[in-house]
């Protein structure tokens, strides 16, 4: 017996309001009942991209530097940096001097040899010179950018350390690891790896993947005693946030030297967390969220970071990663992004505007699938016995994920990751698990991803 899945992925609004895996994921009484936008206007985010603190400059206004480049040697790397950063982005330049100059760019820059190797690993030497001038404790101290004025753009704020850490903070928070138990994690999950404990799904491949930065930020075990990555706070999330931004400026003022860049992916990463963990701590640690909202600072950072986030984000400059659109349209749901809105709302910002209305609200947020009447005769509705066929019809060419997962969430089978025409596509899952045994009966759960959106929907097997 098999079954036929038929979906319809298509641009605009879902035929039923909001799909089901969307009303699923919802707390109860956890929808806002207010306007959200991407980017308020009449708020410091929307203050940030209209007035930037920092002298942002277009494509047309990057001063050459192309008299450095010729005039380079691997003898006066210090003296090439600090003059290319001089003219384009003098953030970068004050974090290298603030961060140990020579010693510190040593450490982090692989290359030397030529001035084309120094710009392709600049990006990553001022990101990580940047974690060791951002203060931790007792009080955290982040440097934003160098302003206008050369002066420095900061933020102190108190509290908000991991529990295991070694900070006497007078608020600890959620470990970062708890985001991966969040209700929000299924729809791009981490690899299953042995340094990940706390996700409850696992997945693979382009739209279902997140191991790399997973392992290496959501690591651990909260409840054991050893120290990881994953135990650290909000605190190191709005740490790694704010060098993120930093990568991306320099991928930005430097993209006319062909530096490969992955950095918009990545921001796009940590937005995504931050409102996830908005979201988390305000459902189910409320004295932690009562504290955010009861430091202006903490509120005024966070929207400082979103809106300078957004004033890179809306550059031409590409992620390297097949799903960056995908996690662009994953920061902008509503489920999410209105995290961001409570937070205006907390700094009485309550008329909001949108700013960027080409990022939110058209056919680039997001395209959606929609489910239609199981196709033709001779197939038969679920349950199945031993063998189901899903078929998908793609309104464009798109980049697409299919797997299935047993009830506990572990990935069962992939059956399709890469690129697909316009059109429709049949796949078969014979019942076989990814080691090649055949797979019980019960309930399992076919999961969708593609950089536009995704899907969730119940297989049930009754034989094998």
């Amino acid at each position: 017996m098999r079954v036929v899945i038929f979906l319809l992925l298509v641009t605009g609004s879902l035929s039923f309001g909001q799909s089901a895996i969307e009303e699923k994921s919802r707390n109860k009484g956890d929808s806002y009942a207010g306007s959200v936008v991407l980017v308020d206007k009449n708020c410091i985010d929307g203050e940030y991209i209209l007035n930037p603190k920092e002298k942002f400059l277009k494509p047309n206004e990057f001063p050459s530097i192309q008299d450095l480049v010729n005039s380079y040697s691997k003898s006066n790397y210090m003296s090439f940096i600090y003059g290319v950063l001089g003219r384009r982005y003098p953030t970068g330049k004050s974090i290298i001097e603030q961060g140990g100059g020579q010693q510190a760019v040593d450490k982090w820059l692989w290359s030397k040899e030529t001035a084309q190797s120094v710009l392709n690993n600049l990006g990553m030497a001022v990101h990580e010179i940047g974690h060791g001038i951002d203060k931790q404790s007792p009080q955290n101290w982040y440097f934003i950018t160098l302003d206008k004025n050369n002066s420095a753009f900061s933020f102190t704020t108190p509290g908000m350390h991991g529990k295991k850490t070694t900070s006497q903070s007078p608020m600890y928070s959620m470990e970062r690891s708890l985001l991966l138990a969040d209700d929000q994690n299924y729809k791009r999950p981490p690899a299953s790896s042995s340094k990940i404990f706390t996700s409850k799904e696992f997945g693979e491949g382009p739209f279902g993947c997140d191991k790399s930065y997973a392992e290496t930020y959501l690591s651990g075990d909260p409840n054991n005693s050893s120290f990881e990555s994953g135990d650290q706070g909000y605190n190191s999330l709005i740490e790694e946030y704010v060098q993120y931004v930093n990568s991306l400026a320099m991928a930005y003022y430097f993209k006319d030297y062909n530096r490969a860049s992955s950095d918009r992916h990545a921001l796009y990463t940590w937005m995504w967390w931050n409102e996830r963990y908005l979201r988390k701590i305000r459902n189910e640690h409320p004295d932690q969220y009562q504290y955010l909202l009861n430091n202006k600072v903490w509120l005024e950072l966070i929207l400082t970071l979103w809106g300078r986030a957004w004033l890179y984000l809306s550059t031409n400059i590409e992620g390297m990663q097949p799903d960056s659109k995908y996690l662009h349209q994953l920061v902008q749901e509503e489920v999410v992004l209105s995290e961001i809105q409570r937070i205006r709302d907390a700094c009485n910002c309550n008329n909001p505007v949108e700013l960027l209305p080409d990022q939110v609200g058209n056919a680039n947020h997001p395209i959606h699938i929609s489910k239609t009447s199981p196709v033709s005769c001779g197939t038969f509705p679920n349950p199945f016995i031993s063998r189901t066929t899903l078929s998908l019809r793609l309104e464009q060419k798109q980049t697409v994920s299919l797997q299935i997962f047993n009830s506990r969430g572990v990935l069962a089978q992939t059956l399709y990751r890469g690129e697909l025409e316009k059109g429709t596509h049949a796949f078969t899952w014979d019942g076989k698990n990814r080691d090649g045994t055949i797979s019980g009966t019960g309930v399992y759960f076919y999961k969708i991803f593609s950089e536009f959106g995704h899907y969730e929907g119940k297989l049930i097997k009754t034989g094998t």
